[in-house]
């Protein structure tokens, strides 16, 4: 595949990415971590958008979070080791590498030691006889995580395993604390140690993945130092990356990963499947339990992402129960149905909402493109069909919801801006040594000209970003909902050994047993030269917010890039600007007056009040259970709050896709669960009066 040079370094962001066609430097045979690392530094520092100074405060800042990583709680590792390995903390940018080559040897011996000392402590705590009713606190030392000896450590692991056993057994009962006297607590001992064994018992297997484990983390731990968005992929994490799941089997549309902590999380929803359809699964979600319709639950007790992956495989259609932990913190159970991904004919769905307005409603949880194909349709074409068949409804606006959506192709998010837009700059690209250069929609005419709101919230994230901001700055678009995340970077990714020559006209792409580097390599600003990485697009008519307070924003991670402006000639002309002082103003009256918002500050307060025993956790078991069984009910309740029964419109599907549902049960089903979700959420129903407000102000 050939792509020609000057748009090689362009246009990426999220989870969807344009890989850097390259020509690779091949070395004799596997290259060492010190050979690997020198190639890391000299890419980023050739390509990055902003290279690092090799300082003793960005070498502290890549120990610290390879340290993070290994060992973020100090479970594995003794304070006598971690002050060893601080000798190494400031010299692991010292050219010519030879501290941070020596620095990776003792990791890698400190790091073999520990889990072989791990090992013996799991070993013997399966001989040990615990007292579940003894009344002690586990205290958990932020600051100082680290124990000074290996009967500490061992002390620790035990209260561990019990939390860890109260947490299997209130997982397998209901929220109701009425049964946990029923519950025997020797019942989950037992996995309560292999969840931890198995895990280090699969490196004394296959030493291999011990040496892939740490070459990863420390090298990702450098790319980590020139921003939160680099990182480092060898071969096989790569290829699981890039790999669809497979279009000839019944698939959930989900790909799993496993965090440093073990926990197996979702890494990428494909678009189009089960899991995109519900909209109720975004990447970061935590599986908490996996069960099948008659309630018999997936052991995940020694699973990999992978593995796990493998066992949600079937044959035939088959219901799963998933119970996931949000990025925010709230618990959400959520149903799915395989199918076969690869006929289906339409990704995006789109909805008509009936009151005293007609309105269309899209969601879209991502922009995605067809890399391969030769015509490289993707969420703008597909945007654009479900367009088309809204207007043929005679919708009187539109509502773009962009809440959750983590971003993906920018060149996407461009073209659906276009859209709306028409011809015309939408924004501005700058990479490293270039100057700013003007994008544009490369298809002009828009698709729709009537009113129109877009959605979003502190979880839109990239390219969802960029299509608000530009809809925002033309006033093309009202802005509604809550400050989103604040990403305006684009990455790519290269194979780790590659050279680019200067006249290289074009390039072809090839694999890398050395690895692979996704890296930020562009910045996005507005048309007046401001961006808005790392302080968000601010929405026109700002609602109370959900996830404030759990939200995790761009600019609250150590390396994050710091916004600037940057000085570039361009010409556009906006629309007329929005009422948007009278719009705030009915909207603020309808929000007082809704008692949800109120509750939900409370609930957060109680949640709050109740996460803090968990600083000093009394271990008796029963005691235990309840409380964690209290954290998943008052979690539950805070995302229940969210729903909201009301008869200010109907929810239905265009004529257009009736007849496609007829066809199957299974896709009425999901259609009349993802309608009732619609219709339950309570700020799609405040997005609709505002609509409703603007139709009839820009009608006096």
């Amino acid at each position: 595949m050939l792509i020609k040079y000057p748009t090689v370094f362009h246009i990426t962001s999220g989870f969807l990415l344009v890989y850097l066609m390259v020509f690779p430097t091949w070395a004799n045979g596997q290259l060492t971590y010190c050979e690997k690392l020198e190639k890391l530094i000299d890419l980023l520092d050739k390509y990055h958008v902003e290279p690092v100074a090799s300082t003793e405060e960005n070498s502290k800042i890549i120990f610290n979070d390879i340290l993070d990583d290994l060992d973020p709680n100090g479970y594995y590792f003794l304070q006598p080791e971690i002050d060893e390995l601080r000798d190494y903390e400031s010299t692991l940018l010292q050219f010519p590498y030879t501290q941070a080559c020596v620095f990776y040897k003792e990791v890698e011996n400190a790091y073999g030691n520990a889990l072989v000392r791990t090992d013996s402590i799991l070993e013997e705590l399966e001989k040990h006889s615990f007292d579940f009713n003894k009344n002690e606190l586990f205290y958990y030392d932020e600051s100082n995580p680290y124990e000074s000896s290996s009967s500490q450590l061992y002390q620790k692991w035990r209260m561990r395993i019990k939390v860890r056993n109260a947490v299997l057994s209130a997982n397998k009962i209901d929220t109701d604390s009425s049964s946990v006297e029923d519950l025997n607590p020797k019942d989950n001992i037992d996995d309560a140690i292999e969840y931890y064994r198995c895990r280090i018992m699969d490196y004394k297997l296959f030493p291999d993945k011990v040496t892939n484990k740490l070459e990863n983390t420390l090298l990702t731990a450098y790319c980590y130092a020139y921003d939160p968005h680099s990182t480092y992929f060898n071969e096989n994490q790569h290829d699981n990356f890039i790999s669809d799941l497979s279009g000839e089997s019944l698939s959930y549309g989900i790909e799993l990963s496993n965090s440093k902590d073990g926990e197996i999380v979702i890494e990428q929803i494909v678009p189009g499947s089960p899991a995109w359809k519900s909209n109720q699964i975004h990447k970061g979600d935590r599986i908490v339990s996996v069960k099948l319709e008659n309630d018999k639950e997936i052991a995940t007790t020694c699973a990999t992402a992978r593995t796990l992956q493998s066992a949600l495989v079937f044959p035939t259609e088959t219901l799963i129960k998933l119970k996931l932990k949000k990025a925010e913190g709230t618990l959400k159970e959520v149903e799915l149905i395989n199918e076969i991904l690869e006929n289906e004919e339409n990704i995006i769905k789109s909805y008509v909402l009936k009151g005293e307005g007609k309105f269309g409603y899209i969601g879209l949880p991502g922009f995605y493109t067809e890399w391969n194909g030769e015509n490289r349709l993707g969420s703008a074409n597909d945007i654009g069909k479900e367009i088309l068949k809204l207007k043929r409804e005679n919708i009187q606006g539109l509502i773009f919801d962009l809440r959750y959506n983590g971003g993906g192709s920018v060149e996407e998010a461009l073209q659906i801006a276009g859209t709306f837009i028409g011809e015309g700059s939408l924004a501005i690209e700058k990479e490293k040594d270039s100057k700013p250069r003007l994008l544009k929609d490369p298809h002009r005419g828009r698709v729709y000209t009537g009113p129109l709101i877009v959605m979003v919230n502190e979880l839109s994230a990239s390219a969802s970003e960029i299509t608000a901001g530009i809809l925002q700055d033309h006033n093309r678009a009202l802005i509604v909902g809550n400050r989103t995340f604040g990403k305006g970077t684009g990455q790519v990714i290269v194979p780790l050994d590659f050279t680019l020559s200067p006249d290289q006209h074009s390039m072809s792409i090839n694999d890398s047993t050395a690895g692979y580097v996704k890296f930020t390599i562009g910045k996005y600003y507005n048309l007046k030269g401001s961006t808005h990485q790392g302080v968000g697009v601010s929405p026109d008519i700002e609602f109370p917010s959900l996830y404030d307070k759990f939200t995790y924003y761009e600019n609250d991670y150590t390396t994050y890039i710091e916004p600037d402006s940057i000085i570039k000639k361009t010409y556009y002309t906006p629309y007329p600007v929005f009422p948007i002082q009278e719009l705030k103003e009915k909207s603020a009256s309808r929000i007082k007056t809704e008692s949800r918002f109120a509750k939900i500050d409370s609930s957060y307060d109680v949640i709050e009040k109740h996460n803090s025993k968990y600083d000093s956790l009394n271990l008796s078991f029963y005691p235990l259970v309840k409380l964690l069984l209290k954290t998943d009910e008052l979690l539950l309740d805070y995302d229940q709050l969210k729903e909201l029964k009301h008869s200010d419109f109907t929810v239905s599907t265009p004529e257009y896709d009736k007849v496609i549902y007829q066809l199957s049960d299974q896709k009425q089903k999901i259609r009349d669960k993802t309608i009732n979700e619609i219709q339950g959420d309570f700020l799609l129903r405040e997005t609709y009066h505002i609509m409703m407000d603007l139709i009839n102000v820009n009608n006096e």
